[in-house]
């Protein structure tokens, strides 16, 4: 997209995992199961609908 500094992009089924990592900092892991590019004209489906495990969090 014209404008941005990066390439725009939709992920399927994300899960982020957080850890501890050799030096005691908090780090996290970013796992996808898909990558495309982002449908236009359109709203976004729900990803719980496709990730029947899912668990919404707020912060």
């Amino acid at each position: 997209m014209a404008g941005l500094p990066f390439t725009p992009v939709e992920f399927d089924q994300m899960t982020v995992t957080p850890y501890v990592n050799g030096s005691g900092r908090l780090a996290y892991s970013y796992k996808a199961r898909d990558m495309r590019t982002p449908a236009t004209g359109r709203r976004a489906a729900s990803t719980t609908a496709h990730a029947p495990n899912a668990k919404e969090v707020s912060s």
